[in-house]
């Protein structure tokens, strides 16, 4: 049977404005455009993941629609258990899409843990609204690189 994970999605990174389905990670996920009465959102049919899993690989999703449009995209997360993809209620007026036609997304799960925690780093920097916080989330990007360069020194 299957099981759904709907999760809303805030920001402003490229959208597309009809229901579109992509192939991350090795899982489908559905892609829902923003409407007046509701978020845009992704979806994710829990076959075969945890929910865990599914949070983490939405997320990672999101860092790469962040680093590569360079804007922030917050999980506002959602729902789960429906036998069918569901709908996340509005919290904002305004509607964010921007892809007409087929939406471009060829882009996978980097495999290197180091490149996956700096882009969530860099989405985390984008979205938050501070700007010693913002300053804090780059610097540790370099954290996360710097012994790797301080070996190639030595």
């Amino acid at each position: 049977m299957d099981k759904w994970l709907d999760v809303g999605i805030k920001g402003h990174a490229a959208w597309p404005t009809k229901e579109t389905k992509v192939t991350f990670g090795g899982y489908e996920l559905l892609l829902k455009p923003g409407t007046k009465n509701t978020e845009q959102s992704v979806h994710i049919n829990l076959k075969g993941i945890s929910q865990q899993e599914a949070l983490t690989l939405i997320n990672r999703f999101l860092s790469i629609l962040s680093w590569c449009d360079g804007v922030p995209m917050e999980n506002l997360y959602g729902l789960s258990g429906g036998m069918l993809p569901g709908v996340i209620s509005r919290n904002t007026i305004s509607v964010f899409g921007s892809c007409i036609g087929d939406y471009p997304f060829y882009r996978d799960v980097d495999q290197n843990h180091k490149t996956c925690l700096a882009l969530a780093l860099y989405r985390e920097a984008l979205a938050v609204n501070s700007v010693p916080f913002s300053f804090l989330s780059y610097f540790k990007i370099m954290n996360v690189f710097w012994k790797d360069s301080k070996e190639h020194i030595e």
